[in-house]
């Protein structure tokens, strides 16, 4: 899923394909997905079809249709960062914190929290002219080259508040590129953020 500004990227296995073949994909309506969701509270499987113009997903004694979108996906794999990445590795919930107190005071238009990186340390700030500054120093498994960037804290906090690893890796090649947010140990989920000038 993206707007444009963020994307995220999941990919689960599947017990059963059958002769599933949607190697050009499906776009889901926001809605059916903020409905699937809901049905798809908890550990139960569920049956998913998909058929030339809608899908369908039962679950027990529940049946769901819907309608694809009618349009082209962005190419998203376009915004994934490839080559050389610095990575750090820090802790989700110091990391949570964090940026739920930067965007105390970084509560305007753009909601801007900039991000310090250097080897063993991240440095959390946010800068508001009517509600002052904010700062806080992480300690995170890093030795790279020391990095600042700047990032919408909404997104960093949706991203962040979905994440179910103790250890979060934070992928960023400048200050200038958009940065990769996956978690330690887990390839199946991917976070894209685009950078904002602070």
């Amino acid at each position: 899923a993206t707007d444009g500004h963020r994307l995220s990227l999941a990919t689960a296995a599947a017990a059963d394909l059958g002769n599933l073949k949607l190697d050009e994909g499906v776009i889901l309506p926001r809605k059916a997905v903020a409905e699937l969701r809901r049905i798809l509270d908890g550990d139960q499987n569920v049956d998913l079809a998909f058929g030339r113009h809608h899908a369908s997903i039962r679950k027990r004694d529940l049946s769901m249709l819907f309608q694809y979108v009618d349009g082209e996906f962005h190419e998203y794999e376009r915004v994934i960062p490839r080559g050389e990445m610095h990575r750090a590795t820090v802790k989700k919930d110091h990391f949570l914190r964090a940026l739920q107190r930067m965007s105390l005071v970084s509560a305007d238009r753009t909601h801007g929290a900039k991000i310090d990186l250097r080897p063993g340390e991240l440095r959390l700030s946010a800068n508001h002219p009517d509600v002052g500054e904010a700062v806080e120093t992480l300690e995170v498994e890093y030795q790279g080259a020391e990095i600042a960037i700047g990032f919408n804290a909404v997104y960093l906090l949706d991203v962040f508040r979905v994440l179910e690893a103790a250890d979060v890796e934070i992928e960023l090649k400048d200050g200038l590129s958009q940065g990769a947010i996956r978690e330690a140990g887990n390839p199946n989920f991917l976070a894209i953020v685009m950078p904002m000038r602070i």
